[in-house]
């Protein structure tokens, strides 16, 4: 009796098998029946995707299964489609700000716009004045390289004015796989770069340099490397970097840089660390004689509609002749007022490091630091902040209008500016304790599918002083333009054809604030561009700078080339 059971649960179990194992075969044997002959009333839909064959899952319980790869699938819901003012309304605190300098050349490189790995662009223009520049891009796998040089040969539009420029940059991105521990998920930055510039004095007194003026020579390295990452959910990011600028060969300045920084979030808070530390070098002055230092705690809230971060600390800074302790503090916060409204407010107090590299970025004419005639310039005072606060209204009615009004105060000490050239065409710094109170305002819109209109405009009242006395008399910030501003108009006429016009106006600009020099005399640069798409891989263009023909001086002596006219390629691959 019991062994009849037994077989008639076999049997059962082995029928149930035979069952599963013919409709399987059924289901392959439709799904590999050729379909049908099409006839003219009997044609497939083009746009709808061949649907692979669903099979139903099975279970069979009893004493054994069997199991049945696949299984029912849920159809997924279609997305809604947002309207623009939806779409405006994402991340209002997360929205870029303005650059609030001053509008930069027209730009003269398509690739950003075609998106393509590589390109190379030509251009000649008046005074003799050929440049070139190409570069490209490589993925290779979570390895990303960018790699761009070029060169710019000028014959000069007047005596000693001839120069040349070439610059080399790489840079590279690599994203960690996830198979390492610490840096699993994280991405490291890596760059270099090369600049060499040769350029002459041609501001210098004729008397004293009858035939040639003097010539200088720069060469610019950086190279820096930045990791940004997440561990055990604690935001990190490091990073090392140098940057030196030699003087015909002689290292006139380098700058070590270093950062560490760490924050975890607490729900709507987050708290962190960071550690900031800067060594100079100069001639034959070490590193470890000139340092800044700036150990700080960090601090964020962030909401939906409000933004908050804060950084305090010190700063620790060394000059080779004294020691300076001071707290440090920096703020930012942003808060949206509706989906149409931002309000952002950014204050700072510190110190500031002062650098040969810094003078020589905001003016070519800098004196070397061995210079004879000014020994403060050994020093390089480090600039101490009192108070840095600026607060903007920021109103983004649409994903196509921005308009921001707002306004600022500074108040420093050992800030360094430029006076009167000497008789080499140089410029000496000086440090002062200066203030600056500052408004500006900036719209970007597009006005209609072809039209885009980009403006800005600053309004500064800024004073100085004696360096390290409030006792002297107060006077205008040299080269400081009480007011400047900027108009651009985009207009795209066809597909393949647009233009670009904008004008820049720089008011009158003290040139010291000793005795009654001469001040530099306002300007109205006129610019435009014109462009044409040949093919998707060749455009050309023509622009021109200076169409007014204004007397341009940027500094004491140095003029600026009047009109120039170029006309140039861009192709890509």
């Amino acid at each position: 009796m019991i062994l009849a059971f037994e077989y008639c649960l076999y049997f059962r179990n082995v029928a149930l098998a035979l069952v599963v194992s013919a409709t399987l075969l059924f289901g392959h044997a439709r799904a590999q029946t050729p379909p049908p002959e099409k006839t003219e009333n009997n044609k497939p839909d083009k746009t709808k995707a061949v649907q692979p064959l669903e099979l139903p899952e099975f279970v069979i319980t009893g004493v054994e299964s069997l199991e049945v790869p696949g299984g029912a699938k849920q159809v997924p819901k279609p997305i809604p489609k947002l309207t623009l003012q939806q779409i405006s309304r994402f991340n209002p605190l997360d929205k870029q700000p303005f650059t609030l300098l001053p509008a930069a050349p027209i730009s003269r490189t398509l690739l950003a716009q075609q998106e393509k790995n590589g390109f190379v662009q030509g251009e000649f223009g008046m005074f003799i004045t050929p440049s070139v520049k190409a570069g490209y891009r490589a993925v290779f796998g979570n390895f990303d390289l960018n790699a761009n040089a070029g060169a710019v040969f000028s014959n000069g539009y007047r005596p000693n004015t001839d120069f040349t420029d070439i610059h080399a940059d790489i840079e590279s991105s690599y994203l960690a796989p996830e198979k390492f521990f610490f840096f699993g998920g994280s991405r490291t930055e890596t760059r270099l770069r090369v600049r060499n510039r040769n350029y002459k004095f041609f501001g210098a007194d004729s008397t004293a340099f009858p035939e040639s003026a003097p010539q200088r020579n720069v060469l610019n390295l950086e190279a820096g490397v930045q990791t940004v990452g997440n561990f055990e959910g604690w935001q990190y990011d490091m990073g090392a970097s140098v940057e030196s600028a030699l003087l015909g060969g002689v290292h006139e300045n380098t700058l070590v840089n270093g950062h560490i920084a760490a924050k975890t979030s607490l729900g709507t808070f987050s708290l962190g660390g960071k550690a900031d530390v800067q060594l100079q070098s100069a001639i034959d002055r070490p590193l470890t004689e000139r340092y800044w230092l700036a150990p700080s705690i960090l601090a964020g809230y962030n909401v939906s509609d409000f933004s908050l971060s804060a950084e305090v600390g010190a700063h620790i800074a060394s000059t080779g002749f004294e020691n300076i302790l001071r707290p440090s503090a920096s703020l930012k916060a942003a808060f949206a007022a509706s989906s149409l409204l931002t309000l952002e407010l950014s204050a700072f107090t510190g110190i500031r490091p002062n650098s040969f590299l810094r003078a020589l970025l905001q003016n070519p004419y800098t004196a070397n630091i061995s210079f004879p005639s000014q020994p403060l310039i050994l020093e390089y005072t480090f600039e101490t902040v009192g108070y840095d606060i600026a607060a903007l209204v920021r109103v983004h009615p649409s994903q196509y209008l921005t308009a921001v009004i707002g306004g600022g105060a500074e108040s420093l000490n050992s800030a360094m500016v430029f006076g009167v050239a000497d008789k080499s065409g140089a410029f000496s710094p000086s440090f002062f304790l200066t203030s600056t109170v500052r408004v500006f305002a900036e719209f970007d819109g597009r006005l209609t599918n072809q039209d885009n209109l980009v403006a800005r405009m600053n309004v500064r009242f800024s004073a100085s002083g004696a360096r390290n006395s409030t006792a002297a008399p107060h006077l205008l910030l040299p080269y400081l333009a009480p007011f400047d501003g900027s108009l651009q108009y985009r207009r795209q006429w066809l597909p393949q054809f647009h233009s670009v016009l904008e004008g820049v106006y720089v008011a009158e600009r003290p040139v010291t604030t000793i005795g009654s020099a001469k001040n530099l005399p306002a300007y109205f640069d006129l610019r435009l561009k014109v462009e044409y798409q040949i093919t998707n891989a060749i455009s050309v263009y023509a622009r021109g700078t200076n169409l007014l023909n204004q007397s341009i001086f940027l500094w004491q002596g140095y003029q600026e080339r009047g009109i120039f006219i170029a006309v140039g390629f861009v192709m890509t691959f």
